[in-house]
């Protein structure tokens, strides 16, 4: 089942036979479309493109053109004004699969706010993506003079094109596109708060993604894993995590992509319970909303591997999956700086994958190196080693004093998350009081003890948890207990938000 990144237009009869699912894509259809994709590219030569898709599948087609044409691809993590004008600066052409509406009409403004700035050169298309067509739907400022002949009949005429051939170099006709392979050294550009908290534009190729994904599969073994009925997710192809896994890994794999994401607990059981083998691509945040009752039956034994990324899973949520789906997660541990860096099933140390050079600096803060990281990278995260791993012990820009001693605020999370009793937590210090606070989210068994003990016996055995392991300064001082922390999409806890849960003390139930 396992095919190369840059071989995947070559043959559309290989198997799977579809690419596609809810709803199915055949993978002819597939390849014809993404040829026809890249003969467009090839008329109207962009800078680059700016990529927005909620359809996985859309996205991987076009990610496909785009490479097929050596066209760098412009990934916004979201549709705000600034990413808007960051991506209209850089890119000729937006591709977006339709499912934003108002998308055509925010990249008018943001392509004027760069015409006025004189930044780049404002003029800017947007063409939505179909199974089987290419639709223009807006154009913005002055073109080249190709782009503007073809756009008249864009949508009437490429609708009923025939596929582009798939021939040799050297042996192509009229109308037809080459089938050499993927421009390996194609760029995608991406956004990212950073993990110092800093916007940081990051530069990964083609060749890193394809890199990132064998290191996967021979790590997993997918090479000689029974097929799949799906791959469904709960992360945006947008983001690094969702680009690597749902897209890139899943095409290499043999994977059918499950197009649409999956943003809430009860859509990723609705796509999952038809399948009689599917994959999970998942975050903790949606992990810990499953909850004890949501999981039926029915999915244990169907889910072959459940990934998450984006934070660590908590002790009672890692051993509830286990139990309901008979399978322990995969969990990666990376950053759209590095890539994957090490993964783990259970509560051991992290395994870098075979391809990782890592170390650490004078202040045991990770350091690690791959064919995908594009060079040495220096993190903020502090660990120890352990065995041929290592165990992360919180991060340095996250340290602060108390008492004329250093406290992790990532340590004193990690270890509240180790009891059955915590689903979520995150620590800091109370913008009231300037004193350590922790904010909770109660697993059902922490919930039954809340009810039953009520809450100073709950908080004093979690006090007690944490003595095990922290100094008493460390202890925190105030409490709250939500239902849900109000993170945002990506699994963080916005400063804002982490301020509105402190600012005032609850006074009813």
């Amino acid at each position: 089942m396992w095919c190369p990144l840059q071989r995947l237009l070559l043959d559309p009869q290989m198997q799977p036979a579809r690419l596609g699912v809810a709803p199915e894509w055949t993978r002819a259809d597939f390849v014809a479309q993404a040829l026809r994709v890249a003969a467009r590219l090839r008329e109207t030569r962009p800078r680059a493109v700016a990529l927005h898709f909620s359809d996985a599948a859309r996205m991987a087609c076009t990610f496909l053109a785009c490479a097929h044409e050596g066209v760098a691809m412009v990934l916004p993590p979201n549709l705000a004004a600034d990413n808007l004008v960051w991506a209209c600066e850089q890119a000729d052409v937006w591709m977006t699969d339709g499912h934003t509406p108002d998308l055509a009409r925010d990249v008018a403004n943001a392509a004027q706010a760069v015409a006025d700035a004189q930044v780049g050169r404002g003029n800017i298309e947007v063409w939505q993506i179909t199974d089987d067509a290419i639709l223009v739907e807006a154009r913005h400022g002055s073109l080249p003079a190709q782009t503007a002949q073809t756009a008249q009949t864009a949508q009437r005429a490429e609708k009923r094109a025939p596929c582009p051939a798939n021939r040799a170099e050297g042996h192509e006709g009229a109308g037809q596109v080459p089938a050499h392979l993927l421009k390996l050294d194609t760029e995608v550009w991406l956004k990212t708060s950073g993990s110092t908290g800093q916007p940081q534009i990051i530069c990964k190729t083609v060749a890193q993604f394809q890199a990132e994904a064998e290191a996967l599969a021979q790590c997993w073994g997918l090479v000689d894993e029974a097929p799949v009925d799906a791959v469904v997710g709960s992360v945006s192809p947008q983001h690094l995590y969702g680009l690597s896994f749902r897209v890139v890994l899943a095409l290499c794999a043999g994977w059918p992509i499950h197009r649409m994401q999956c943003v809430y607990p009860e859509s990723l059981l609705a796509a999952a319970l038809p399948m009689r083998r599917s994959v999970w691509i998942s975050s903790p945040m949606l992990l810990d909303a499953l909850g004890e009752d949501r999981v039926g039956p029915r999915l244990r034994g169907s889910v072959s591997r459940l990934v998450s990324s984006a934070g660590s899973l908590s002790a009672a949520t890692r051993e509830r999956l286990h139990r309901q789906l008979g399978i322990l997660p995969d969990e990666i541990y990376g950053s759209t700086e590095t890539g994957v860096i090490a993964h783990r099933q259970g509560s051991g140390p992290w395994q870098p994958l075979p391809s990782v050079q890592h170390g650490t600096d004078a202040e045991e803060a990770l350091w690690v190196d791959s064919p995908w990281s594009g060079g040495r990278r220096q993190l903020a995260d502090l660990v120890s080693p352990q065995g041929k791993g290592f165990v992360l012990e919180g991060r340095r820009d996250r340290i602060i004093k108390l008492a004329d001693k250093r406290v992790s605020l990532a340590h004193v999370e990690a270890t509240l998350k180790e009891h059955a009793w915590v689903a979520d937590g995150a620590c800091g210090l109370s913008p009231v009081h300037k004193r350590l606070a922790v904010a909770l989210v109660l697993s059902p068994e922490g919930a039954t003890a809340w009810r039953e003990q009520g809450r100073a016996s709950v908080l004093n055995v979690l006090r007690d948890h944490l003595r095990g392991s922290l100094d008493v300064v460390a202890l925190p001082r105030s409490w709250r207990v939500v239902h849900r922390l109000p993170r945002d999409a990506q699994g963080k806890l916005p400063l804002a938000a982490w301020q509105r849960l402190f600012e005032a003390r609850p006074l009813a139930p």
